[in-house]
Parts: C-alpha cells; sequence; structure tokens
C-alpha cells in the first residue's frame, strides 16, 4: 500500500466537520470554552478560560463577547430568565441582570473551584465545587451563598472489581436502618438489600452481567454512592 496516498487523510481529519455538526462563530479565539446554556431558541451564552464569555442572539450563527469583570477560568453558565444569569469558575461567581450585556462579581472565596451551576427556580441555585462540596444560595445568587458539606464518605466495598460476592463494610457507628441499591448505568434498580445492624454486610451479586453499577447506600444520615465493577 502507498503510504503517500493516505497521510493527507490524517492531516485533513482534525480540521473537518463532522456530518451532523458545523462550525459556528466565533472561530477559535485561543481560550477553551467549557459550557453553553440557551435561554430559548435564539439566545445563548458560552463561558471558558481567561474569563471568556461570549453570546448569541442569532441561534448560534454569529456571536459577540459578552464582557465580565474577571481573568479567572469559567467553567458554567446558567440562566434563570433573559436578564438573570449566573457564570462560575475558578475562584469566581459572575452575575449578570441585563441579559449578558455585562457581568459584576458575587463575593465568594477566591480559593473555591467551582464546576458547575443550576438553578431550579429563580431564587434557588446549586453551584458544585472540589471536595464533593455543595453551594446553595436562595436569594437568586445575590450577596450571599450558603456551604452544604455532604455527609463524610463512611462506607467501603470490596473486592472491586467483583465476580459473585460483593462485601459492604462501615467505618462510622450509624442508628437505624441501611438500605442499599443495585442500579445500572440507566438508573434501573435491580438489586436490594437491608440492614440494622451496619456489621459488614454481603452481597450475592451473581445473577448480574457483568459490567458496570452503582450501590446506593441509604442511612438516616444520608446517601453514599459507589461504583461497582462486575467481571
Amino acid at each position: 500500500m502507498n503510504r503517500s496516498c493516505i497521510l493527507p487523510g490524517f492531516i485533513l481529519f482534525p480540521f473537518m466537520d463532522f456530518p451532523q455538526w458545523t462550525r459556528q462563530n466565533p472561530l477559535p479565539q485561543g481560550n477553551s470554552l467549557a459550557s453553553v446554556f440557551f435561554i430559548d431558541a435564539f439566545r445563548g451564552f458560552t463561558v471558558g478560560e481567561n474569563g471568556a464569555s461570549i453570546m448569541t442572539s442569532g441561534g448560534g450563527t454569529t456571536w459577540a463577547d459578552s464582557p465580565n469583570t474577571t481573568s479567572r477560568t469559567l467553567t458554567s453558565v446558567c440562566f434563570t430568565d433573559a436578564n438573570n444569569g449566573i457564570a462560575v469558575g475558578f475562584g469566581t461567581i459572575q452575575k449578570t441582570v441585563n441579559g449578558g450585556a455585562g457581568w459584576e462579581p458575587v463575593p465568594c472565596n477566591s480559593g473555591w473551584n467551582l464546576y458547575s451551576v443550576c438553578f431550579p427556580d429563580v431564587n434557588t441555585g446549586y453551584v458544585t465545587r472540589d471536595y464533593g462540596t455543595i453551594l446553595k444560595t436562595t436569594n437568586g445568587g445575590g450577596v450571599s451563598i450558603d456551604e452544604i458539606t455532604p455527609v463524610k464518605p463512611g462506607f467501603i466495598i470490596y473486592p472491586n472489581p467483583a465476580t459473585t460476592k460483593v462485601t459492604v463494610s462501615n467505618s462510622r457507628e450509624l442508628k437505624g436502618e441501611c438500605r442499599i441499591s443495585i442500579v445500572d448505568l440507566d438508573g434501573q434498580q435491580l438489586l436490594e438489600y437491608r440492614s440494622a445492624n451496619h456489621k459488614p454486610i454481603e452481597l450475592d451479586i451473581s445473577q448480574l452481567a457483568p459490567g458496570i453499577f452503582f450501590l446506593r447506600i441509604q442511612t438516616t444520615e444520608g446517601v453514599e454512592v459507589k461504583k461497582l465493577v462486575i467481571h
């Protein structure tokens, strides 16, 4: 086979659009973009490295700068309506009240690495950050954000990967019933076990096909999820 005939294909491939996707403006501007959010079919926003924040009002056909006050990396953006939006990133939270025409900082710890933001309604919002911590606002991300620290991990599963049996042990003294569910990647519950003494629990998984599953461990203190691989 003549290798000189193959080489051009490898050179051109990275610049070709996939059949289902076409390149949109703006052309690459040197900053990686991490998140995109559309308010409706026409108005959308995307954020990324070095405080990059751009918006479209034409359904993505053209994009323009949406000025903000940070040069820090932005990782996620979310809008509650046409005017009010929140963007988060590494050590920064930015808020707009004028549809992205301008952004202003919301006070936060500069050491926080924030990864994702979501608002179920105009007042209530959640932001994820390092070490499994969730931040919550009840005033639209205005002047203060509370920190919610989840239950400290306490369960260990072994062996993992497993074949026919897996043991769940607990390093803490817990009260009440412990409920363990095994679910697949689609979220379908396949098995369920219950225990009241919180001693190591041996689960029979011999009826499950090889694959990746999740153990959902629920106690009176909260819920802990572990990944389980079955060979």
